[in-house]
């Protein structure tokens, strides 16, 4: 690789997160090769094991589906609450060619897929998209000519940040230009807006102060607007105490919006700002939160990773590494 190295691998039973040093701007990040676990007909008993051969008996093939994240960013400039890699610090954006890097190596790592119908892949591993939007929207263009085995779908996952970059807010980037390459893929891109609380208030805290464009202008700027394919996701982790009130999310548009809720992974960084998680891997919690939603007019998906690879958020494996190299 020309601008990385790989100095980590570490194994999951759906895939593995591998540790990327970039010695010029002596940083590290995440890249990450998973393969999806079929749940059907049996959620529960898969989502809520230990048994890592459960899990891998249930592994959905690369060729059908595969899951990859790469970073956008060298760390992140935002201070989300929840969130490991703000304690790395922010050293600058990644350029298209680094950003491809990423994904030629994990297609590097599995050299007997030769095609895949789905590759998802998220920009969000390490970063905010609004800081580097014109990059990464380059880069899932030119996924539509990588190579006719492979169908990408990229995943734009943003908690739109009110901050103006190359001229443009997080309204017009998501309005201009993202809808404009996801209408350029045929509509297969997801966008992801991060929520997490339907209060503006604790919104704001749990994103470290970030001011963030809200559910009403969300409202405002975003429902009626052509959306083909795929719906926008609003994702909810769902920590202990924060608000959920399906009442404020009534008025956005079902053909436009839809929502997910996911657990709240436990870290340090969690547990340094008393965040719990609403779900504790319990079906019955999950299911009163999902049906409290589906008040608000919306499909409501549930997103819950197995209880087996908790360790998985974003920004953990960097600083493990680096904890067990000292």
């Amino acid at each position: 690789m020309k601008h990385f190295e790989l100095v980590k691998e570490y194994d999951y039973p759906s895939g593995s997160v591998y540790v990327l040093y970039n010695k010029e701007k002596n940083f590290y990040i995440e890249t990450t090769s998973m393969q999806d676990v079929n749940t059907k007909g049996k959620s529960q008993e898969v989502i809520m094991t230990d048994d890592v051969e459960l899990i891998k008996k249930n592994l959905v093939p690369f060729e059908e589906k595969w899951l990859t994240a790469i970073s956008t960013q060298y760390g992140c400039p935002q201070h989300c609450q929840f969130c490991l890699v703000p304690e790395l610090g922010f050293h600058g954006n990644l350029s298209t060619e680094e950003m491809w890097e990423q994904l030629e190596f994990v297609f590097d790592q599995h050299p007997q897929v030769i095609k895949s119908d789905k590759i998802k892949v998220g920009f969000a591993r390490m970063g905010e998209p609004q800081y580097n939007w014109k990059n990464i929207l380059q880069v899932m263009r030119d996924m539509k000519t990588y190579k006719k085995e492979y169908r990408f779908l990229p995943c734009y996952n943003t908690i739109l940040p009110k901050v103006k970059v190359y001229g443009k807010s997080p309204i017009d980037v998501l309005k201009d230009e993202v809808m404009s390459v996801k209408e350029y893929l045929d509509g297969f891109m997801h966008i992801q807006i991060s929520t997490n609380s339907t209060n503006e208030d604790e919104r704001k805290y749990l994103f470290g102060g970030a001011d963030v464009v809200t559910i009403e202008e969300m409202k405002k700027e975003f429902n009626n607007m052509p959306n083909n394919n795929r719906l926008i996701t609003l994702n909810f982790i769902c920590g202990t105490g924060w608000e959920l009130n399906p009442d404020k999310l009534y008025g956005l548009d079902p053909n436009v919006f839809c929502v997910k809720i996911t657990p709240l992974n436990t870290t340090t960084a969690t547990k340094e700002h008393g965040l719990e998680d609403a779900i504790q891997w319990n079906w019955e919690n999950m299911n009163k939160i999902k049906e409290k939603v589906e008040g608000c007019g919306l499909k409501v998906i549930v997103d819950v990773a197995a209880k087996a690879e908790l360790p998985l958020c974003c920004g953990n494996l960097v600083q493990d590494y680096k904890r067990n190299r000292r």
